[in-house]
């Protein structure tokens, strides 16, 4: 289903930045994995490239509400784990930013070499 069907159903209400279910047969969560899917990605990438994200034009399975809660834990483990991946990313940069700073203003110095 689109979700533009389902608002006009009155089961979606666009917030700021996201669609939430206001309803007890549509999971937010199951409802925000799908529309950030590689399938609801692909709808709103243009074939110049850029990326046009539509949240009315995502369309999300019919199925069950205990299936719904199943996916929505699912798509939010999966959020939580890129969270975690972007912060260690973060961290690693912010690590070889100061290494190089270290090196470049004297405050590290490189461990001799065998040769030297």
């Amino acid at each position: 289903m689109s979700v533009a069907e389902l608002a006009r159903a009155g089961l979606v209400e666009y917030g700021d930045a996201e669609p939430t279910s206001v309803s007890d047969q549509l999971d937010t969560d199951y409802l925000r994995g799908f529309l950030h899917s590689t399938a609801n990605s692909r709808r709103s990438t243009s074939t110049s490239g850029t990326y046009r994200f539509d949240a009315r034009s995502g369309r999300v399975p019919k199925i069950e509400i205990g299936a719904q809660r199943r996916y929505g834990r699912g798509f939010n483990a999966i959020q939580e784990f890129e969270d975690l991946v972007t912060e260690a990313a973060d961290l690693g940069r912010q690590a070889v930013e100061l290494a190089r700073d270290g090196l470049g203003n004297g405050a590290l110095v490189p461990s001799p070499d065998e040769k030297d």
